[in-house]
């Protein structure tokens, strides 16, 4: 559901959502933990929901090959 969910701002801009392959799941269960663990917690004072860091950019960095390996997909569908 939350996959879902992340993937609403990028149909409602016009772009594929990401399909995380099975293959991939621990990867990326792996970076998501990470950037999440890096983040601090969010609270009244909180000014940033977004913070880059060197976590970060490995979640980034993976969101970017998925979202290379739909389009691939999508390609191979049609």
């Amino acid at each position: 559901m939350a996959r879902l969910l992340a993937n609403i701002p990028l149909l409602k801009n016009g772009f594929l959502p990401i399909v995380v392959n099975n293959k991939n799941r621990e990867d990326y269960l792996q970076a998501l933990s990470k950037y999440d663990l890096s983040a601090p917690i969010l609270n009244q004072k909180t000014t940033e929901l977004v913070i880059e860091n060197s976590a970060f950019e490995s979640l980034k960095n993976f969101f970017e090959q998925q979202y290379v390996n739909t389009k691939k997909l999508l390609e191979e569908i049609i």
